[in-house]
């Protein structure tokens, strides 16, 4: 069952030139699926996220395509319909929690307070469901403790495991996770994306995991979109790209992994960086980066396309691999 439909969907800077930064992205998310979205800084991901929440900037603005959540336009609704789904049936999960806290009320009353709002409970019932997601998020032992805590008492580990308790209190369908583990060791980092993965489970969620660590998405997720300079290059289930990309920008990005060299080999390092969203490219974005550049390239945006049988989407004219495009 798809729940959330991203169709064209374009995204320009308020200026007086109106620059895309996201351009004309598709892909949907079925329930229970986990997908990521991968990419350097400045690919447009968590842009992207925003978006999906109708959380953009001041600066931004949706100049077309549709964001549909079982079958509500979230570009199109009013500020009152979206208050209804946001940290209930669409959650996020921020890079840093403890910044979205507020700092002078303690973690257990914030808790409360996303219950209260969309849950017709009594207080008793509202203080057991508090005490069953800090219970889901590793506190069973120490719910009390931490539910008298502030922010600021918090260590890292521990503040993320509050985001996700905040972003699970009301069972949502979807949840964006947007680098929950940048800040966090590595210890850290696999007990939270066990912890998301055991979510999941429990209640069936859709995860949509944003990410510039390739490893995280490869243990983490079932599909993903390889996102460059505001578009999709690739996509497709995250073993098959990780196994076979098609993109030569995929490809660079997995060369660079520490797993692929032997010691004392000098790692491999994709030449250039994301454009500026000043330069002047005239044809494909990667075309000043890509070993395998022509003529054509440096002249001609390429569609994003999908492969036959719609498993992989490729935006490239010269693929690592012989592809039979959708007919």
């Amino acid at each position: 069952m798809i729940i959330l439909k991203v169709n064209n969907l374009s995204i320009e800077e308020i200026s007086k030139i109106n620059r895309v930064v996201v351009d004309e992205i598709s892909f949907s998310l079925k329930k229970g699926e986990s997908l990521g979205i991968v990419g350097e800084s400045g690919s447009g991901k968590t842009v992207t996220a925003m978006s999906l929440l109708n959380l953009l900037s001041d600066d931004l603005r949706v100049s077309r395509g549709t964001v549909e959540f079982l079958g509500m336009n979230i570009c199109k609704s009013s500020e009152k319909e979206l208050e209804k789904i946001r940290g209930n049936q669409f959650s996020i999960i921020f890079q840093n929690p403890i910044s979205s806290l507020n700092p002078l009320m303690k973690v257990g009353k914030q808790i409360l307070e996303v219950i209260k709002k969309h849950q017709n409970l009594n207080k008793k019932e509202e203080l057991n469901r508090t005490f069953e997601v800090l219970s889901d998020v590793g506190f069973k032992d120490n719910f009390l403790e931490i539910f008298n805590k502030y922010p600021h008492e918090l260590s890292g580990g521990q503040g993320q495991r509050i985001g996700i308790a905040m972003a699970i209190a009301n069972n949502p369908k979807i949840i964006i996770a947007d680098e929950p583990t940048t800040a966090l060791d590595k210890d850290i980092e696999c007990q939270i994306l066990k912890l998301l993965k055991d979510i999941q489970k429990k209640y069936n969620t859709s995860i949509i995991l944003i990410s510039h660590d390739l490893e995280v998405i490869k243990n983490f997720t079932d599909n993903s979109l390889i996102m460059y300079f505001g578009q999709i290059v690739e996509s497709g289930p995250t073993k098959e790209i990780f196994s076979s990309p098609y993109h030569h920008y995929t490809k660079g990005l997995l060369d660079s992994l520490p797993r692929n060299f032997k010691k004392g080999e000098p790692i491999k390092v994709m030449k250039g960086g994301i454009p500026d969203i000043n330069d002047r490219i005239e044809g494909c974005f990667f075309s000043p980066r890509c070993p395998m550049v022509t003529e054509f390239c440096k002249k001609n945006r390429v569609d994003y396309t999908l492969t036959e049988g719609n498993s992989r989407g490729i935006r490239c004219i010269n693929p690592l691999k012989e592809i039979d495009y959708e007919k």
